[in-house]
């Protein structure tokens, strides 16, 4: 039986195209530079917060800071393109805006979903791995 970790050449991998890179080199492909959560959190200061404290009205302002971080343009692109990025910005954005700040909440918020829809991500791929391509339904049926 091959160890797993021997059967990985890094020479050849080089060689053929591939890249490897150090897991350091790849989080820090994802993660969100200070100025640009600095700047998301003050044009998420700028939208507008619900006048009543109604559950409907908290709903409304996440889903807008939510919109906000998928849609935020930093020179010309999407400053935080994936999941992993969206995810480092706002826990950056919740160290600098501490527990007392008006917008930690609902930055909370953001970041349940965020957590959420990136649990369901990786649950559906393990699901389609285990199942070898073949989506649950189609057995069910």
């Amino acid at each position: 039986m091959l160890n797993p970790i021997a059967a990985v050449n890094p020479a050849a991998a080089a060689s053929s195209g591939g890249e490897v890179l150090p897991l350091s080199q790849r989080l820090a492909a994802h993660a969100a530079s200070e100025a640009q959560v600095q700047a998301f959190l003050q044009a998420a200061r700028d939208v507008p917060q619900a006048i009543d404290d109604t559950p409907q009205a908290r709903r409304d302002h996440i889903a807008a800071l939510s919109r906000l971080l998928r849609e935020f343009v930093d020179n010309g692109q999407i400053a935080f393109p994936d999941l992993a990025s969206q995810l480092d910005a706002i826990g950056q954005a919740l160290k600098a805006e501490g527990k007392d700040s008006p917008l930690h909440a609902s930055l909370m918020g953001v970041m349940v979903g965020l957590n959420n829809l990136q649990y369901q991500t990786e649950k559906w791929m393990q699901e389609v791995m285990l199942s070898d391509g073949a989506p649950q339904e189609f057995e069910s049926w």
